[in-house]
């Protein structure tokens, strides 16, 4: 749920559902909730999100997984995504995330966001 008001800036919202991890033979669904902090689109399309974890739970998981920080509480709980418009469908989005800690990368994934209804 997102509220971005006319001018494209300083936009504020909630998102709640599943993500999926899929890194060789290690499978895992969390369920998350993350506070959009701010959301700015652009004449183009594009959406900027600047994201806080609010909750992140396992919900099932398959394999080891890569590296012992999968399973460790974020530090740090804010993350930016940033989507492009699809050429190919009109209400799609892709881009990706990508969540630092010590200035390197501790996550990153693509990511793709429907437009519902």
């Amino acid at each position: 749920m997102l509220s971005v008001p006319a001018d494209g800036k300083s936009g504020t919202g909630i998102m709640y559902g599943e993500t999926y991890v899929s890194i060789g033979n290690y499978r895992a669904t969390l369920q998350v909730v993350n506070e959009v902090r701010d959301a700015v689109v652009v004449p183009n399309g594009a959406l900027y999100l600047t994201l806080e974890v609010v909750r992140r739970d396992l919900k099932d998981e398959g394999g080891l997984p890569p590296a012992g920080h999968f399973r460790e509480p974020l530090r740090d709980a804010l993350f930016n995504v940033d989507l492009e418009p699809s050429s190919d469908e009109p209400k799609l989005l892709r881009g990706r995330h990508r969540y630092e800690r010590n200035l390197s990368a501790y996550s990153s994934g693509d990511e793709e966001y429907l437009q519902m209804g």
